[in-house]
């Protein structure tokens, strides 16, 4: 059989005859091993590749009427999409999709193609197939409502049978023929009751604050037999956008082997690391439209001149964000509290924390903020695990408090990472805070250092601690940029040399990601930029580490190592 443009690609990326961004050389493997070895219960058909792809190749330029050819990468996405399905019943095989790219890389022109294609050639329901456009702004939702409007407009001027069946209104499309629409949503959870959706485009899903519209769709979405979900977006600035926090963590893994997901497809183009921006031949990871050799200069053209503006501006956060779809933490990265790629890098299984030199740090809340306790283990190789446990209260109710504070808590406290305050006025139990702390050092037997805490609002907890557990030596941090400075500054020193460790916990990413530093006279201190934004966990490591900072492994005797294996080397 010839080998399918989907299929090439795959191997001209895999060749390195296309230069490809490190997921998509995976994701490219990916189809090429299920192509040689077979995936249980699925098959490609090119036939229905080459189908979607005939009609996308019809589509015309909205600008100037002439269809625009479809390129390799075109091919791999539309391929993999509608070529993959199950054997015998060719329903689909990725129900998701996770795509992503540098701006102005035809995002829209996908989606369009793909609502239009759905609405014209979906089988499943065979009448009134329901695709929505969701965004953060109903105007972003529009782009490519539009974008399908005109195009299938264009498109009927040559064509009787479109012409007869199809309607564009101003706020939806309608196939005539079996009822099916295309419709753009305002961002609203409210708009989407009621609905039935087949297919769900999430256009600029690095834009959107939570996941409450994209849940109340998939909940629509329940009862499809053969649903298509598509998260279309560029990178952006707040890593603990549902988009990084967890799609972007999730396909990594899934690339990276660590999970199995035989229905989510990803294509992600990104430049692999910050150095690549100064090598103009390696952009195309980002910008796969320079494989386009009719709009390859153009485009260079066009990104030069806005790296040159920005760079005599001093603001390159939105060209590493917007051009070479590079994920950014903060607006300026010199007020980041960590680097988040080094973050996120110190990441280890959980040791075990049994018998450890443990210091525990405490930040107290009562109703708005996170009252926190986290924790600083001496494990091995001289290194520090960190971890941190959640306190919520709320005012109202825990899902009044997640939507105010773009924070799922429910979540966090099926994962652990949080306990809800049992008083039914809202206000967090301080006695919740040390119950945790002494079944937390019971159960692994810990060797506490200190619990280390801040001044405010401590009386009462003081008080419960000393009554309870006198034998815990409590430690006033003074919360002075003079008294935290150095401390801070040795945890981020810490972190860039892998000695500070942790193993995922979200609670405490979402603290990471949120803080930003404030320097006054070469002064340190942590900050946040938006009141909502928790970092109350953060806040509570600092403690901890004012002493944690010095802990050292423990120099070994001979006779320790020998027994331990290390003390004679054979040459």
């Amino acid at each position: 059989m010839k080998t399918d443009k989907a299929t090439l690609y795959a191997y001209k990326v895999v060749s390195g005859e296309i230069l490809a961004s490190k997921k998509n050389i995976a994701s490219c493997k990916r189809h090429l091993n299920d192509l040689e070895n077979g995936i249980e219960g699925y098959e490609y058909r090119q036939d229905l590749a080459d189908k979607v792809a005939r009609y996308l190749g019809t589509l015309p330029d909205i600008k100037s009427g002439v269809p625009l050819p479809l390129l390799l990468f075109q091919y791999f996405v539309y391929g993999s999409l509608y070529g993959w399905v199950h054997e015998g019943t060719n329903m689909r095989r990725f129900t998701k999709a996770y795509i992503s790219t540098a701006r102005k890389q035809s995002k829209s022109m996908t989606s369009a193609g793909i609502a239009q294609y759905e609405m014209l050639f979906g089988t499943s329901p065979e009448r009134q197939r329901e695709i929505y456009i969701s965004s953060n702004a109903y105007k972003q939702s529009r782009i490519i409502f539009e974008m399908a409007t005109s195009q299938i407009n264009l498109l009927k001027k040559s064509s009787k049978y479109l012409a007869k069946n199809i309607k564009t209104l101003d706020k939806e499309i309608k196939y005539l023929k079996d009822e099916s629409i295309i419709k753009a949503l305002t961002n609203s959870p409210d708009s989407a009751d009621g609905t039935n959706p087949s297919c769900i485009i999430l256009d600029e899903f690095g834009e959107m604050k939570d996941t409450v519209m994209y849940e109340r769709l998939k909940t629509g979405m329940s009862q499809q037999s053969n649903p298509l979900t598509l998260i279309v977006s560029t990178a952006g600035s707040n890593l603990n956008n549902p988009m990084y926090a967890e799609e972007y963590q999730y396909i990594t893994k899934l690339l990276n082997g660590e999970i199995q997901d035989d229905n989510y497809f990803v294509y992600c183009a990104e430049l692999d690391n910050e150095r690549e921006m100064e090598d103009e031949s390696k952009w195309i990871k980002a910008m796969p439209l320079l494989e386009s050799e009719s709009k390859r200069d153009i485009i260079l053209r066009n990104i030069k001149t806005d790296i040159k503006e920005q760079r005599e501006k001093g603001k390159m956060t939105a060209i590493k964000i917007k051009n070479f779809n590079l994920w950014q933490n903060n607006s300026d990265l010199d007020d980041a509290f960590v680097s988040i790629k080094k973050w996120e890098q110190n990441v280890i299984n959980k040791p075990d924390i049994t018998g450890t030199d443990t210091w525990i740090g405490v930040d107290l809340s009562r109703l708005h903020d996170i009252s926190a306790v986290s924790m600083a283990h001496a494990i091995d190789n001289n290194k520090v695990w960190v971890d941190t446990h959640g306190f919520f209260g709320y005012e109202g109710s825990i899902e009044l408090k997640s939507t105010r504070d773009k924070i799922d808590y429910n979540k966090l406290i099926d994962l652990g990472y949080g306990t809800l305050t049992n008083s039914d006025s809202g206000v967090i139990d301080y006695q919740q805070i040390t119950d945790f702390i002494i079944k937390y050092a019971t159960d692994n037997q810990l060797n506490i250092k200190g619990v280390f805490y801040d001044r405010n609002l401590a009386n009462e907890w003081i008080t419960d601690m000393n009554k309870r557990c006198p034998h815990f030596k409590l430690i006033e941090v003074a919360q002075s940029m003079m008294g935290l400075s150095e401390t801070i500054k040795q945890f981020r020193y810490d972190v860039l040399q892998s000695k500070v460790v942790h193993s995922n916990n979200e609670l405490l990413n979402i603290a990471v990601r949120n803080a930003v530093i404030k320097t006054v006279n070469d002064n340190i201190l942590i900050n946040k930029t938006k009141a909502r934004n928790k970092i109350d966990s953060i806040v509570a490591l600092m403690n901890a580490y004012t002493e944690a900072q010095y802990y050292k492994s423990p120099k070994q005797s001979l006779s320790e190592k020998i027994k331990n294996g290390r003390g004679i080397q054979i040459l």
